[in-house]
């Protein structure tokens, strides 16, 4: 990684954390947040508690949940909610390349969050753009692969 690209990724890290701690100043029951790429590699966290690992599971949950949403013919996955008896995570498709999960106490006001999520969610589709440069530059190029050409074709049923 050259001292250019290192930079650049630092600019988009901090970018990108200042939008979660303003989220989690506008929403008092949020705990935490973090984006991070499609593929789970983490770009930035206000997430104290292993960040890399909730990372890398969201990347999980919303890739199957992306699914579910495409085979049940409800449209274009935009989240995904896991509530536990403790409180909520809340993962939310920035676009097709990245994700933004939110941790938030029981009490969470569900209506309050989408309202003030969304000035936050458009800045950081903006800034996804960016997140291309996040894989492991030790690792090579990276590749692309047709994602669609490896998922098993599915049979929808006709709208009613």
């Amino acid at each position: 990684m050259t001292d250019e690209d290192a930079t650049s990724r630092s600019a988009v890290e901090h970018q990108v954390r200042e939008q979660l701690q303003a989220l989690r100043a506008e929403v008092r029951s949020v705990t935490g947040s973090l984006v991070a790429t499609s593929d789970g590699l983490l770009v930035a966290a206000d997430f104290a508690d292993r960040p890399e690992q909730v990372a890398a599971l969201t990347a999980s949950l919303v890739g199957l949940a992306r699914y579910a949403v495409d085979v049940s013919g409800t449209g274009v996955l935009t989240e995904t909610v896991a509530r536990g008896s403790q409180g909520y995570l809340a993962a939310f498709a920035l676009d097709s390349a990245a994700t933004l999960t939110v941790v938030a106490e029981a009490d969470l006001n569900v209506a309050l969050l989408h309202l003030k999520l969304q000035p936050i969610r458009d800045r950081l589709v903006e800034l996804s753009e960016r997140f291309v440069g996040f894989a492991d530059h030790d690792l090579g190029e990276p590749v692309d692969v047709d994602v669609d050409a490896a998922l098993p074709k599915v049979a929808r049923r006709s709208p009613r």
